[in-house]
């Protein structure tokens, strides 16, 4: 990456909102600079994101960056080593990635929804007739990706419209609950990095 592209992505990094995701981190920074390739950036962070559980204080910054340095003898080893320091060192990705290792930190990660609801008839003894009743139902199909196997898999369940209303009301109730913390995070001063 040319210098002077690179002190953009450094200013950008500075007006930049945080964000929960390095994905998210790039896509903002591109958006701000359109002349950025996310692509390369995106792999720039990532590779920076990948080094981050190996930090436990700020001191280590220059050492692990040295031997990143030393490692992948890049053409350029002192501005290689500098820019890796600076990355390492920037709250804005340290915290994203912090962010992402958080909400993946689950045995399933939810990736979609959709539900597909029908009519099944109820037929009387006599199957010439027309059907006697009838039962709405819903299927639910969700789209997840298995954290240990890293899998994309899929569940599917059946509910009525009891079952519809118990899930409403779960999410109407999750949905309060995500609002009264965002408040406590907005009056401490805290950011919310779902926004």
């Amino acid at each position: 990456m040319p210098e002077e592209t690179f002190k953009e992505v450094e200013a950008s990094l500075l007006s930049v909102s945080l964000t929960s995701s390095v994905d998210d981190l790039t896509a903002r920074i591109v958006g701000e600079k359109s002349f950025i390739d996310e692509e390369k950036l995106q792999e720039i962070f990532l590779s920076v994101e990948g080094l981050i559980p190996f930090l436990e204080d700020r001191s280590q910054i220059e050492d692990i960056a040295s031997d990143v340095t030393e490692l992948s003898e890049p053409k350029d080893a002192e501005i290689f080593r500098n820019r890796l320091i600076k990355l390492l060192g920037n709250n804005k990705i340290f915290l994203a990635s912090k962010a992402q290792e958080l909400v993946t930190e689950t045995e399933n990660l939810f990736l979609s929804g959709r539900i597909v609801t029908d009519i099944r008839p109820i037929f009387g003894i006599n199957l010439d007739e027309q059907p006697i009743a009838g039962m709405i139902m819903h299927n639910l199909h969700l789209h997840y990706q298995g954290s240990l196997s890293g899998q994309q898999e899929d569940i599917y369940l059946s509910l009525n419209s009891t079952d519809i209303s118990l899930l409403i009301d779960a999410l109407v109730r999750a949905d309060k609950k995500a609002d009264n913390l965002k408040a406590m995070l907005l009056k401490i001063g805290m950011i919310d990095l779902n926004e």
